[in-house]
């Protein structure tokens, strides 16, 4: 029998809406807290603009791993380790190696960076189906929720807590 977070991840994939696929979910419990808001140290937001600097300088996306804490309602990312590109594919490192890598104690899922443009003018601010996929996978091997990150400009990154029930978002400067 599937399990809740297979249909969740079908469910947003299929869904045209991702609203639509947010208000099929029964809500959480009202004990239950869900972070909202991620915030980053100085030395993971300077990590991750060499991320980005160097995805945009060579066309060409980048994945790092994260780890940090949750508190309350805020994700404190502590912790950035970039991966080395691969021959994998021509988007850089490889799925597995972030999932393998980037996994607990020490990390506790990935960012990657968007440097393709919407109709050459607007980056994706987004997760893709297939960055799903790769979350999905994440919390396969790890049996935990997981933090993820896109940076879509030079400062700007989009967040979520992702893992056993909830997509909790949050639009972060880093």
């Amino acid at each position: 029998m599937p399990r809740l977070r297979d249909l969740l991840l079908v469910a947003v994939l299929l869904t045209p809406a991702r609203l639509s696929a947010q208000n099929a979910l029964p809500p959480a419990p009202a004990t239950q807290r869900y972070p909202s808001r991620f915030r980053f140290v100085p030395e993971v937001s300077a990590g991750l603009r060499e991320l980005w600097t160097r995805s945009s300088a060579e066309k060409r996306e980048y994945v790092a791993c994260i780890g940090g804490v949750i508190r309350q309602d805020t994700v404190f990312v502590e912790r950035v380790l970039p991966l080395e590109p691969t021959s994998a594919d021509s988007l850089g490192v490889s799925a597995q190696a972030s999932i393998d890598t980037c996994g607990p104690p020490l990390y506790q899922g990935t960012v990657h960076t968007h440097i393709a443009l919407i109709d050459g003018e607007r980056p994706y601010e987004r997760f893709s189906g297939a960055d799903r996929g790769v979350m999905l996978m994440w919390w396969r091997r790890w049996k935990m929720d997981g933090m993820f990150c896109v940076l879509y400009t030079q400062k700007d990154a989009y967040c979520e807590v992702d893992g056993s029930a909830i997509f909790n978002m949050s639009r972060s400067a880093y």
